[in-house]
């Protein structure tokens, strides 16, 4: 608790960046071995009636890995679901082939990952810059001996 005041009384006297990660990165892990197990399940499994009850039960691995990782803007994932509901339709109407449908989920699965990438890039970016901005306004790091505060005493 007393980490979270110090943190925060730097964050309001503009000593760090206000921009967040657009996902929890440390429940990644975890979630990504989630996704896997029922991805997994989802293969294993043999009484789909069509191919779009095999896709939604991709979209349930993905719905749950989205919601571990506490995705902020979840614009690229209802586009993402918007695509796949467009491809669900094309297989219903008959007009895609299974090997063709399996290949464009995949696609859109991929680019989907693609732009969490992306994401996480674009914020460890924007986070680069505003350490190089506001860098001379940045405290050195304190330890326990030898340190010297800003006016010159031990």
């Amino acid at each position: 608790m007393r980490e979270r005041t110090i943190i925060a009384a730097f964050c309001v006297a503009g000593f760090c960046a206000f921009d967040v990660p657009p996902f929890d990165l440390a429940a990644m892990s975890k979630a990504q071995a989630n996704f896997r197990q029922g991805w997994t399940a989802c293969a294993a499994r043999t009484d789909y009636k069509t191919m779009a009850d095999s896709i939604d039960c991709v979209l349930s691995a993905d719905r749950a890995l989205v919601t571990a990782i506490r995705l902020r803007d979840t614009h690229s994932f209802d586009a993402f679901i918007a695509k796949v509901k467009t491809l669900s339709g094309a297989i219903a109407a008959g007009t895609v082939t299974p090997t063709e449908a399996k290949n464009r989920f995949l696609a859109l699965h991929n680019d989907f990952f693609d732009s969490l990438r992306g994401q996480y890039a674009d914020y460890q970016s924007r986070m680069a810059q505003d350490y190089l901005r506001d860098g001379n306004r940045m405290m050195p790091p304190a330890s326990d001996m030898g340190t010297m505060n800003p006016m010159g005493g031990m």
